[in-house]
């Protein structure tokens, strides 16, 4: 096998492993009481619905997405999150607003941070990367050209922290390879790297009543086997520029 097959047929192993990891945290934990007291502060409404702060879904570094190049499967994923929403209501706590949304023109794949709301005290402290930055990754991929990557987006999971993404699953190596490379340009790169290829949707804003993982479970996969998208990303987002014919 190649160092290319190998190097792919592990990262794939792992996020594929990391997403097991949450599925299983959550159907044997729950919800974590401490999370949704955070997801609540980083919660706002707009006299109609609650929509996730935008310090804690908006990318501080490169993103592929921000908004998904197919609208369709984006307002698809949208839909899907409301039914979701709606249907774990019942098995929550008593109480007011119970998830917050991310904006479908936030929909994301995160390739590096630059600086990350669960590593901050406060959403002031969430900052985005800087010019000298932004340099280093035009450089970068002006020397290096990769083939778009595509990214198969299949599922629902809810996590122990109360947050509901979409599992993403590489189809070659080339979003592993893009956060390999971009996490050795800057030491904030580093943080909090993420493990996943994951699309965040929103969060819990209410604790789960005790013992019903499982009827959340019956319904994320019942919601979630209607998603099930293929997406090829031909710009790179960064959040002072967008990042256009970079790819081969």
């Amino acid at each position: 096998m190649s160092d290319y097959r190998l190097m792919f047929a592990e990262k794939d192993r792992m996020c594929r492993c990391n997403y097991t990891i949450l599925r299983e945290e959550f159907a044997e934990h729950g919800i974590d009481p401490g999370e949704v007291i955070k997801s609540r502060a980083l919660a706002c409404n707009d006299g109609t619905s609650w929509w996730v702060d935008k310090a804690a879904f908006y990318p501080t570094g490169v993103a592929l997405g921000c908004s998904l190049p197919d609208a369709a499967f984006s307002n698809i994923l949208f839909q899907a999150t409301n039914a979701v929403a709606q249907a774990i209501e019942p098995f929550l706590q008593a109480g007011q607003a119970h998830f917050s949304f991310v904006p479908e023109s936030g929909y994301h794949v995160t390739l590096v941070n630059y600086s990350h709301f669960d590593c901050a005290e406060t959403s002031e402290q969430v900052v985005l990367m800087d010019t000298p930055a932004l340099c280093k990754v035009k450089e970068y991929f002006q020397r290096v050209r990769h083939p778009m990557p595509r990214i198969q987006f299949k599922g629902l999971i809810l996590t122990r922290s109360g947050r509901l993404i979409v599992p993403g699953y590489a189809v070659d190596i080339t979003a592993f390879a893009i956060r390999a490379d971009l996490a050795k340009l800057n030491p904030r790169f580093e943080t909090n790297l993420p493990k996943t290829l994951h699309i965040k949707l929103g969060h819990f804003l209410r604790n789960l009543n005790p013992g019903s993982q499982d009827q959340c479970l019956e319904i994320l996969d019942e919601i979630g086997a209607q998603i099930d998208s293929t997406l090829a990303f031909g710009e790179v987002f960064t959040p002072l520029e967008v990042l256009r014919e970079i790819f081969s």
